[in-house]
């Protein structure tokens, strides 16, 4: 991780992490477990295999990673774990649908690929920033573990702080808009 020029930091007031991923290995294995069970029934060689993959993986996104990865991203079901209001996930889909508005899975990918060698689930390493943060968590996410986000956020953040709004999934600014609003707004509490 790269730090930030210290005038950046002198200016900043509150930091917010909404359903962070800083324990990337760990997130990616729960994103595979979910692919892995919807195949489960209907294309069991596939769910093997992921699980298989993910067993074989030693690194963050090795050879074997990255092929459990193109396989859950495979899933068609995947996307929909993520969500606790269907109207959100519904509204998501279409914004989704529109031509240069969806996820480019090749990026993502080669992103993951370009971390391989230098991530570390622990951020020991990382920089240590002073200001306020406030780590948002949604109360049914699948992927993201509440306790230990905060712990590794409070690597970075020595002070942050957790909020979880409750029925919300891994996207609980989108489920719940007004309360994650709110919060920046008035650095509420949100439950």
């Amino acid at each position: 991780m790269r730090a930030l020029p210290p005038e950046v930091l002198t200016r900043t007031a509150h930091a917010v992490l909404v359903a962070p991923s800083l324990a990337l290995k760990h997130a990616l294995r729960k994103v595979a477990a979910l692919a892995a069970a919807d195949f489960q029934e209907d294309q069991p060689e596939t769910a093997a295999r992921i699980r298989q993959l993910v067993s074989a993986s030693s690194g963050l996104f090795d050879a074997a990673m990255i092929e459990a990865a193109q396989l859950t991203l495979s899933d068609p079901a995947l996307f929909t774990h993520y969500w606790q209001d269907s109207v959100a996930m519904a509204r998501f889909f279409e914004v989704w649908a529109e031509p240069g508005a969806s996820l480019d899975f090749d990026c993502l990918l080669s992103v993951l690929g370009d971390l391989h060698s230098s991530w570390r689930d622990d951020l020991a390493h990382a920089p240590h920033f002073h200001a306020p943060a406030t780590v948002v968590l949604g109360g049914e996410d699948p992927v993201i573990d509440a306790a230990e986000s905060l712990k590794l956020a409070r690597t970075i953040f020595p002070t942050a702080e957790a909020t979880t709004i409750s029925h919300t999934g891994h996207f609980p600014h989108l489920e719940r808009p007004e309360l994650f609003l709110d919060l920046l707004r008035k650095g509420a509490t949100v439950r």
